[in-house]
């Protein structure tokens, strides 16, 4: 018996043991597998379905777009002022607003 008073048996030390080498082994077949799970996206090959292919086509149009930022350099533009509105105070309303108008 151990000095804390708890005793681990000879069978009960080989069971964790060969638990935890189960356990590592499994880790490193599934760390080292080579070939990617089923469902992943390959990035080699071209698009898989006529819809990767759709977006692929139309992303590539999006890039080509340019915008004319000339206006923000006009002198229209630079000359528009912000208009502040004051946001007043309101009285506070009746604490239910749903209730009937003769009850508080």
């Amino acid at each position: 018996m151990n000095t804390n008073g708890f005793h681990i048996s000879q069978t009960a030390s080989i069971l964790v043991i060969a638990g935890i080498l189960v356990a590592g082994a499994v880790a490193y077949m599934m760390m080292s597998n080579s070939t990617p799970p089923a469902g992943t996206v390959s990035i080699t090959g071209g698009p898989a379905t006529e819809s990767e292919a759709t977006f692929v086509t139309l992303a590539g149009q999006l890039d080509s777009i340019v915008f004319n930022t000339a206006i923000l350099s006009d002198t229209r533009f630079l000359s528009l002022q912000d208009i502040h509105t004051a946001v007043l105070p309101e009285a506070v309303g009746r604490p239910d607003p749903f209730a009937p108008l003769g009850k508080r």
